[in-house]
């Protein structure tokens, strides 16, 4: 398992950079690629050919600093660095260099930082949400608070249309972390009913340590509420979700698909998948 772990330096990145690591602490077969985007302007009084000399010094400086800030992390979480690669690209659009590298590279995962609660149009256009709307590649997204410790807990948020697919790459996820794993799925009262012989269906295929909840959903609130009420109410390690592509970002936020909105509002680790066409 390949993770691009990416860091701007700030305090927001720290999070996504150790729970990267927790990952690999728990999975040896997990590989992290820390990974800085870099932005050099070109002075106006360098030729082409001196700006490239100078972007090459410039991006290894680069790679200086990015060992550096990482070291200092597994420092201070008393661990040793290993299995690990740095990356630093120059690009002027940050969210970009990130996808494409995923993409290119065929990483499995990117883990990003996410600002955490707020005024929604405040994070219109940031980076996370762009990286969640815009990539192929499954997203992790830590929050600010993201507390260093076993990821034994998974809380997978299904509406049911594609259970088996989706159980399928939770598992895969979960291969080796072995954590416990939790599907919940809202339900209004009229649908309850069907809802529970889904969930029972769902309980008896599966030989895994799964516990599958239906509950009752509150139609006063938006389906993003009641997932961070559930949510802050169970504490998961993380929480899975899987995002319609053929919707905006909008759209998903009005309708059904709410999961940029958990990447804003969430308290604990967000992983995005993007649901099959």
């Amino acid at each position: 398992m390949r993770i691009l772990a990416a860091t701007d330096y700030s305090e927001n990145s720290k999070s996504a950079i150790k729970f990267a690591i927790q990952l690999a602490e728990q999975n040896p077969d997990v590989k992290v690629s820390f990974f800085h985007s870099l932005h050099i302007p070109q002075p106006t009084n360098l030729s082409d050919a001196d700006f490239a000399q100078f972007e090459i010094e410039k991006t290894e400086e680069g790679k200086q600093n990015l060992k550096l800030f990482i070291d200092d992390i597994y420092k201070s979480l008393n661990l040793v660095p290993k299995n690990n690669e740095l990356v630093v690209i120059e690009s002027s659009i940050a969210d970009g260099n990130i996808i494409n590298l995923a993409e290119k590279e065929k990483y499995d995962f990117i883990c990003i930082g996410a600002r955490g609660a707020g005024k929604l149009e405040k994070f219109l256009g940031t980076n996370t949400v762009n990286i969640i709307n815009k990539s192929k590649v499954p997203v992790l997204a830590i929050p600010i608070n993201y507390t260093f410790g076993q990821i034994n807990k998974i809380m997978y948020a299904s509406d049911f249309t594609d259970v088996d697919t989706e159980l399928t790459k939770v598992l895969d996820f979960d291969k080796k972390l072995n954590a416990e794993i939790e599907i919940i799925h809202f339900a209004f009262p009229s649908e309850t009913a069907q809802k529970e012989s889904q969930a029972l269906r769902i309980k008896q295929e599966y030989s895994q340590n799964i516990k599958v909840t239906v509950v009752d959903n509150n139609a006063l609130k938006p389906v993003v509420a009641n997932i961070n009420d559930y949510v802050t109410q169970h504490l998961p390690s993380l929480l899975v979700m899987f995002t319609d592509p053929n919707k905006s970002f909008i759209e998903k936020l009005i309708f059904s698909g709410n999961t940029e909105g958990m990447a804003l509002k969430a308290n604990v680790p967000l992983l995005v998948f993007k649901k099959a066409n």
